[in-house]
């Protein structure tokens, strides 16, 4: 008997933790870091402040647990594709479904790795790390498309201008779903964005 209510402890634990994170993603996606405070956050997880320190001692941590989940499901995918079977086409098109999965399941940890990127109210440690991972990543599409190339799947031109044009589009359709408006917009298939990259 005791076991197992420990291991209900633990899911009402892991439970509150995951949701403190997503009221947090959508805050820090829209505020930013610095006009988040840990009463926003506790009031959009439906918590008190207190439960919140519980967790995490400090919006700070709360934004780099998300920025560095963000950072291992993004090196995931990219990195990943290339362990695909198939040619660098389908491996390209593996990695842009799981992509555009991301962007539509949760826009918000797009917006909080661009922060982590670009604001100076960032500590510069996770800037650098956001950074890092960010080149490793597009490293790892551009030997994608240059692979793809080699192959006549992926059009001519340069490997990096093509990869930039890919995750700007990534990027887009991420702040799109960030900002949802009243107006409803139609979500791209992966072909469209594939087109991006066809020859």
């Amino acid at each position: 008997m005791p076991p197992r209510k420990e291991e209900e402890n633990q899911r009402i634990r892991d439970d509150r933790r995951e949701k403190i994170l997503e009221a947090a993603a959508k805050l820090f996606a829209r505020k930013g870091l610095a006009a988040t405070k840990i009463a926003d956050i506790a009031a959009a997880a439906d918590m008190s402040h207190g439960l919140v320190y519980h967790y995490f001692s400090s919006k700070e941590e709360v934004f780099s647990t998300l920025v560095e989940r963000a950072l291992d499901g993004a090196s995931m995918v990219t990195h990943g594709a290339h362990l695909q079977p198939g040619t660098p086409w389908e491996q390209l098109r593996w990695m842009t479904a799981r992509m555009l999965e991301g962007v539509r399941q949760q826009p918000e940890y797009f917006q909080v790795v661009l922060q982590a990127m670009t604001s100076d109210t960032v500590p510069a440690e996770l800037r650098e790390k956001a950074l890092q991972e960010g080149e490793s990543s597009r490293r790892a599409m551009i030997q994608l498309i240059e692979a793809g190339q080699k192959t006549g799947e992926v059009v001519a031109g340069d490997p990096s201008q093509l990869a930039t044009l890919f995750y700007s589009c990534i990027q887009g359709l991420a702040l799109s779903e960030t900002f949802k408006g009243p107006l409803e917009m139609t979500f791209p298939t992966i072909d469209q964005v594939m087109r991006i990259l066809e020859p």
